[in-house]
């Protein structure tokens, strides 16, 4: 098979992600493209990109959905449902119907709140599994602080790899010539705006106050739990929420 059947290929799988009826569909494909990519060397930003021709896609609505809730929301929840969001082009706020009831709601367009709601549900399963195996006898308080050590981690961790995405992305554009350099940029700027526009739909749509944000002494589980949260896996970060977003798709 050669470069140009591989990276078809890899496009193919992209387009049948974009056109997914289910976050589990998108991510399968998603997941696919990325080990073919990653098999043969190649680049899946620069395929998604540069290689292939734009298609203008529809304009998706802004919209508010739940994220997350609960009587008393989990601080760790708050924070890796966020970072999951901004690395997907959403945005979250916290809405409290009642003393009883609190929502972390995100913000963003249908496909994105997708792919956030996806790698939220994966995500957490996997903390959840580390506290079990790590912190038997150790006490509620040092698990607690073990899922809010991984959720620092995974923020980190998606924060960088869309500043990687970007930058591979423009570097291998550069080496191929103006136009496709002129086309990353052009995405880039596109998903910004994108990015900007949710921003003001919050503004305003939305009549939010800000909170201040809750302090707590963290113990001997944070650094535990931020060591297994360079182990957690992202669901295909480059795929999803981290990589092709994060260069425009």
């Amino acid at each position: 098979m050669t470069t140009n059947h591989i990276i078809d290929k890899i496009a193919k799988l992209m387009r049948l992600a974009e056109r997914a009826g289910t976050p589990e569909e998108a991510a399968a494909a998603f997941g696919a493209a990325q080990r073919l990519a990653e098999q043969h060397k190649i680049a899946l930003g620069a395929v998604d990109i540069a290689e292939q021709p734009e298609v203008a896609q529809p304009e998706q609505p802004i919209a508010s959905t739940p994220l997350d809730s609960g009587s008393r929301l989990a601080q760790w929840r708050i924070e890796l449902g966020t970072a999951i969001a901004s690395a997907n082009g959403c945005r979250t706020y916290i809405s409290r119907a009642s003393r009883r009831q609190t929502t972390l709601v995100v913000v963003g367009r249908p496909s994105d709140q997708a792919t956030v709601g996806y790698m939220m549900a994966a995500i957490s399963r996997q903390i959840d599994a580390m506290v079990a195996r790590d912190g038997a006898g150790k006490g509620r308080t040092w698990a607690t602080d073990y899922r809010l050590g991984a959720a620092s981690k995974v923020r980190e961790r998606l924060q960088a790899a869309r500043r990687e995405a970007r930058e591979q992305a423009r570097a291998q554009a550069t080496t191929e010539g103006g136009t496709a350099l002129a086309r990353i940029d052009r995405s880039i700027a596109r998903l910004d705006e994108a990015d900007a526009a949710v921003k003001r739909w919050m503004d305003e749509k939305l009549r939010l106050k800000s909170g201040k944000a809750s302090k707590r002494r963290i113990g001997s589980g944070y650094d535990a739990g931020r060591a297994a949260g360079d182990k957690i896996g992202l669901g295909g970060e480059r795929a999803l929420g981290a990589g092709q977003r994060a260069i425009g798709t």
